[in-house]
């Protein structure tokens, strides 16, 4: 996914790349659209995802998925004919898109509070 794969909705207007003002400042009922393409998992190749997600703006919800996605895109902004070309999901300013190695490293560590080390290493 790109940062185009996003859609704002603010004060009731559709909004492919806000500016840093509109962003900073949401309202209540604001949501953001996130176009996931399909996905295939599982033995019997069932796809799933192929409708957009939406996350709604919630002020008093401290993790709102909505004000989650807004942040690193207020911190690294880019030009609307860049938003094609840049991951999503980017662990820093640079753009670099998040590795299976990262996301890997990522999971581990939960996975051996919940399973213990050897639990753990039947995950990735």
């Amino acid at each position: 996914m790109s940062r185009a794969s996003l859609l704002w909705v603010i004060r009731g207007t559709a909004v492919r790349a806000p500016t840093a003002s509109l962003l900073s400042t949401p309202q209540p009922g604001g949501k953001v659209e996130l176009l996931a393409g399909p996905c295939k998992s599982g033995p019997w190749g069932a796809f799933f995802a192929a409708q957009p997600l939406y996350f709604a703006y919630d002020p008093e919800d401290a993790d709102n998925t909505a004000a989650r996605i807004r942040t690193p895109i207020l911190r690294c902004p880019l030009p609307t004919e860049r938003l094609r070309a840049t991951p999503l999901f980017t662990s820093t300013c640079q753009f670099e898109p998040l590795r299976h190695r990262d996301l890997d490293c990522s999971l581990h560590a939960p996975l051996v509070v919940v399973f213990g080390s050897q639990g753990a290493e039947k995950y990735s």
